[in-house]
Parts: C-alpha cells; structure tokens; sequence
C-alpha cells in the first residue's frame, strides 16, 4: 500500500527529492518506501529513495545472505542524517549550481585536458565517469599498446570505459563490452 499524498509530500519535501542513501537528485525517479515492511503509513515509516537504492532495500534475499540487509534502524539513520543536511541547506540541488567547498577544491586542483582529468605532477589521467558519476579519483590504466602508433588508449577497470584518442584530439569515451561482460 502507498503512502497518503500528504505523508509522501512531508518527506519528499524533506529529502529535497535527493535520495536519502545515495544522494542522488531524483525528480520523479523516486519512491517513498517503507522502512518497516508491513508496518504503518507513516512519516516515521517513509523513506525517499531512488528507483536503483528502492530496489538494493528491496533485494536482499534472507535464504541467500550474501551481504548486509539495510535494518530499518539504518534506514531511519540514513534518512533522518539526509533530512538535516537538506534542512540546512547543505545539499547539492538541481536548482543550486554552485558547488560546494569541497568540490571547488577539487576540480580546481585538477587539469581537464583532451577530456580526462589529471593532478598536477601526474602523467597518469583519472577516469572521467568516475569522477563525475561518484565523485571518485580513479586512475586509469595504460595507455595501452596500439597497433596504430598515433592512437592512445587508457582503461578505467572500475567503470570498465576505455578512453581512446589519434595524437593532438580529445578522448573518446566507450564501454569495453568484452570487460563490461556484454556480448558482441
């Protein structure tokens, strides 16, 4: 049973409409869902999560435990942190473009050149995708041998994306179907 329109809109105006595990800004990808299953339809009980982290809570598989299930403690933590940092003011909206401290620092301390990134003294680039997609500075491998000498070519064995460029123009980005366990 869904929640009554007035509790989904307390907590979807609470989270901001961002995730409350992932922080992800949502829009309408969202679900409010209930912490305790079965339990009632309160504010207490909802939790605004994205379509992906609704499905993570909803998956785990007691006959089959691999992993940590989400406890409903956890949840209304996770929730009630989220619920503060958007009082506050402290979120990263869809309507705010500023960045955040943190991430001005970040970007600023790093040179975009041909599409990847790279910190100052290091030959070796960070993955594009990774670092815009989660924040994460993941050096990619390589480069790595080509039959064509004029062509460069990085791996990122995170996101499995290979990152391809002829001398002097920017990087293209593609997945590496073979890594990414795709079929051809």
């Amino acid at each position: 049973m869904g929640f009554p329109t007035d509790i989904a809109e307390k907590a979807l105006l609470a989270s901001g409409r961002f995730c409350c595990l992932c922080h992800k800004w949502c829009g309408t990808k969202m679900q409010t869902h209930h912490i305790v299953q079965n339990g009632d339809d309160s504010f207490d009980n909802c939790i605004p999560l994205c379509l992906e982290c609704h499905a993570e809570v909803g998956s785990y598989n007691p006959s089959h435990p691999i992993g940590r299930k989400f406890t409903p403690g956890e949840l209304k933590g996770h929730r009630d942190q989220w619920y503060q940092i958007v009082k506050e003011g402290k979120h990263f909206s869809a309507g705010n473009s500023l960045p955040d401290e943190r991430e001005l620092g970040r970007k600023q301390s790093l040179k975009h050149m041909r599409l990847l990134y790279y910190a100052d003294g290091d030959s070796i680039p960070f993955c594009p995708r990774c670092l815009e997609a989660t924040d994460r500075q993941i050096h990619l491998f390589g480069p790595v041998p080509m039959m064509d000498q004029n062509v460069e070519r990085w791996e990122c064995h995170v996101c499995n994306y290979d990152y391809t460029a002829k001398a002097g123009t920017n990087f293209q980005a593609r997945i590496n179907r073979r890594k990414a366990g795709i079929s051809v």
